[in-house]
């Protein structure tokens, strides 16, 4: 997934030159801090345009164009045109961008970066949790280094598995993986294996766990206990 957006940065360097990378949500931070690209200058915004105009000023006074990644952990608009002069010379990459090659957007890139190792309809619902706040940037890294089938991106990270049998086990042996079900809101998710190993329909999470009983109602109660 990061080699990815890596390849796709670089692509843009070759062709352009200069990379002027805008990065709202911040969610490539980490990426950019260590990115290294060949024979490419990676210059970045930590708080001072006057100090990063500085740093690029030297590298534009050649005759040469550089190759150079300017990476700037915010809107663009939110910049007062700080950098405008180098936004008309490259190109600019931040989500939504247009051409397509230039989108940044952590959902658009993960499907792209996904779609060759799951299926159509594993990307989508993974493409859904990342729209939905749920999963980052080091999740889609974790789902592709599995590169196996992934029937739910959510319960793979949280439970090391989406097989049914294994995620009820783990859910209900032990309460360690609570915490980390309330932050990435998995508890739908956690209806599926649920119906697939046991006879009971089960209301949504949300629902009252009353009519629920027997095995089918622990699990429904320890779902809803992770509210």
């Amino acid at each position: 997934m990061t080699e990815a957006l890596v390849q796709q940065i670089a692509k843009q360097v070759d062709e352009k030159k200069l990379v002027v990378w805008y990065d709202p949500e911040q969610a490539y931070s980490r990426v950019a801090a260590q990115m290294s690209i060949s024979k490419t200058t990676v210059a970045r915004y930590n708080g001072s345009f006057l100090r990063l105009r500085k740093e690029v000023d030297q590298l534009l006074d050649g005759n040469e164009a550089p190759r150079l990644v300017v990476y700037v952990p915010m809107e663009r608009t939110d910049t007062a045109s700080a950098l405008i002069e180098l936004d008309c010379a490259g190109v600019i990459m931040q989500p939504r961008q247009q051409p397509p090659a230039c989108n940044t957007r952590l959902s658009v890139v993960g499907r792209n970066a996904l779609r060759p190792i799951l299926g159509d309809d594993q990307v989508a619902e993974i493409e859904r949790q990342v729209e939905a706040g749920k999963l980052s940037l080091a999740d889609l890294d974790s789902l592709a280094d599995k590169g196996k089938d992934i029937s739910a991106g959510l319960l793979t990270l949280i439970f090391g598995s989406a097989n049914p049998q294994d995620v009820a086990l783990a859910f209900l042996g032990s309460g360690e993986a609570d915490e980390e079900i309330r932050n990435k809101e998995a508890q739908k998710e956690l209806v599926t294996p649920a119906k697939l190993i046991s006879d009971i329909e089960f209301p949504t999470p949300k629902s009252s766990p009353i009519g629920v009983s027997g095995w089918g109602g622990t699990f429904f109660s320890r779902i809803c206990f992770c509210r």
